[in-house]
């Protein structure tokens, strides 16, 4: 299973030819011609809260801030080439 930028497919359906749903997905280097990649969708979800946190020192200024990235969870089923 590979975790990859949030894309807005079903959950349990498969995908053929999925080179362009993740930027970390690749067939080959440099990639094959005619490649196919099977994936199927397992879940989606939200990582782990990235807290941001800015100050001045001296200037009574605090910032506050957090972050949750959204994420679609994949399982390669068959690579073909």
């Amino acid at each position: 299973t590979t975790k990859c930028a949030f894309s807005k497919c079903a959950v349990a359906s498969t995908i053929k030819n999925a080179r362009g749903i993740g930027s970390d997905i690749k067939v080959g280097t440099p990639l094959v011609s005619g490649a196919t990649v099977t994936v199927t969708v397992l879940s989606h979800g939200r990582g782990d809260k990235v807290r941001i946190f800015k100050m001045r020192r001296r200037k009574h200024y605090q910032k506050r801030q957090g972050h949750r990235q959204n994420f679609t969870e994949l399982q390669i089923g068959v690579i073909a080439g």
